[in-house]
């Protein structure tokens, strides 16, 4: 297995696309209106701590040889 990342216009290519789906569906209905503020709105707290959480807790690992 040869793991590999996606080229840069490709992941631009997805980002527009899956925000123009996440707009249809947000206007679609009240509800994934909602869910969709509430789980942006989460996003912007949490984004900041993945740094220092997720990124310490593996560069830490990768320290100790785990």
């Amino acid at each position: 297995v040869q793991l590999r990342t996606f080229p840069e216009d490709v992941m631009a290519a997805l980002y527009e696309s899956s925000k123009e789906a996440i707009q249809r569906q947000v206007d679609s209905d009240e509800e994934s209106r909602r869910v969709y503020e509430s789980y942006s709105a989460f996003q912007k707290v949490v984004r900041p701590f993945s740094d220092a959480g997720e990124y310490a807790y593996l560069k830490s690992r990768d320290n100790v040889g785990a």
